[in-house]
């Protein structure tokens, strides 16, 4: 067995990930303040579109293509500039009430999907190595054993997967059917500045009034369109920025 870390690629908001090991990280567990803060600096986070009803209600959704991605992402948005999360506050932590997607609750694991090698596509957990410290709720025991806490973590880790997956074939819907449009969000603060936000997409609610009928039928069935209104009303929220920036 290496004595040395497995390094993976990191994801957005990481530092240096490495290959989750019972060898290496014996006796460490999720530091709680590391998790706390994560997205702190992000105006932008990746939701999985099973988030979206709980999402809507406090952030506009909206839908990004990353660059060097084919994959469009759901994303909620939280600043209006780079480097801002309008819902953080001073001492660093998420308000009371907003709701915290299900990427910065699942920091700092990440799943990675190997290429190249004798495990070439295989999905490795991965951890970015400063969000672990030693603890008294450890994820693995001084044999290596894994403990209760790391069950809990595991089951996050597999749900948010398992969620990112449906999220894809969502996104995939609304590419296939041609129901996607950019937009620009312009915001002006009582103090006369002015933001736009761009770079995003949202459903057309024109190009939807033109979805079949045996298509509409089935996505009312499956909740397609039950998500697709909660991102559309979610935009409304754009305007309540002006509350937050000052």
């Amino acid at each position: 067995m290496s004595d040395q870390e497995v390094e993976l690629p990191a994801p957005p908001g990481y530092g240096k990930v490495v290959a989750l090991s019972p060898q290496h990280h014996a006796g460490l567990g999720v530091d709680p303040e590391r998790r706390q803060g994560f997205g702190r600096d992000k105006h932008l986070l990746m939701l999985t579109d099973s988030e979206f009803f709980r999402a809507a209600i406090c952030y506009p959704i909206g839908l990004l293509q990353p660059a060097g991605q084919e994959q469009l992402v759901p994303v909620a948005v939280l600043g209006l500039n780079e480097g801002e999360n309008l819902f953080v506050g001073k001492d660093g932590l998420w308000e009371s009430g907003a709701y915290v997607p299900a990427v910065a609750r699942r920091y700092p694991f990440c799943v990675v999907r190997v290429s190249g090698g004798a495990v070439s596509g295989q999905r490795l957990i991965g951890v970015d190595r400063a969000g672990l410290t030693a603890s008294d709720t450890p994820l693995f025991d001084e044999s290596g054993e894994p403990t209760s806490a790391w069950e809990q973590q595991k089951t996050l880790i597999d749900q948010f997967e398992g969620a990112l997956e449906i999220s894809e074939r969502f996104c995939a819907r609304l590419v296939d059917h041609d129901l996607l449009e950019p937009f620009d969000a312009h915001i002006r603060l009582n103090d006369g500045r002015k933001f736009t936000l761009t770079g995003l997409q949202r459903v057309s609610e024109e190009k939807l009034k033109t979805l079949d009928a045996e298509t509409a039928g089935a996505w009312l069935v499956d909740g397609t369109l039950a998500r697709i209104h909660a991102h559309l009303i979610s935009l409304n929220h754009f305007p309540r920025f002006t509350e937050r920036c000052v």
